[in-house]
């Protein structure tokens, strides 16, 4: 598995990623919003968030999603929902208020999820645009894209 990785590899793109990240941000071109309902995993986020100079930029809210306020424009969201391991609720029941949340609110953009949960990714509704297999710590995951957009899937594609 590690060998496929390692193949594609790429030295200098890893060099001017990690050059640019380690630079002194002034200011964001978006705005970047995190949320938790856990009042610890915010805590975790924002001190992890120091250790970035943009870090500062970065709001995180110990809320549920469907309460974060998106901003106007085009949304990108990426999102590692608890899953079977990590919670005691009913998945399907969360994935489908995730689906329906993307659905009805986010106007224009893209969300990335990654989850083990194979029916609750199959809960959330949508079609995806890209679906990828892979490992979150020693779990099989699926990566998978959404394009969002308001009115109906035939009216929007192009």
């Amino acid at each position: 598995m590690h060998l496929r990785i390692l193949k594609t590899f790429d030295a200098e793109l890893w060099d001017e990623t990690y050059n640019n990240a380690t630079r002194i941000v002034r200011s964001l071109p978006c705005e970047i919003l995190g949320s938790d309902i856990s009042d610890e995993m915010v805590l975790k986020s924002r001190r992890n968030l120091r250790t970035f100079s943009f870090g500062r930029f970065i709001k995180i809210s110990p809320k549920p999603f469907n309460e974060v306020k998106t901003p106007e424009g085009k949304v990108f969201i990426l999102s590692n929902p608890p899953y079977d391991v990590r919670m005691d609720a009913d998945v399907e029941t969360l994935y489908q208020e995730i689906g329906s949340w993307l659905k009805h609110e986010i106007k224009d953009g893209k969300a990335c999820i990654i989850s083990s949960s194979i029916e609750g990714m199959k809960s959330i509704g949508l079609k995806p645009s890209s679906k990828v297999k892979v490992y979150n710590g020693n779990l099989d995951c699926s990566f998978r894209s959404y394009d969002l957009f308001e009115g109906k899937r035939k009216e929007n594609i192009t």
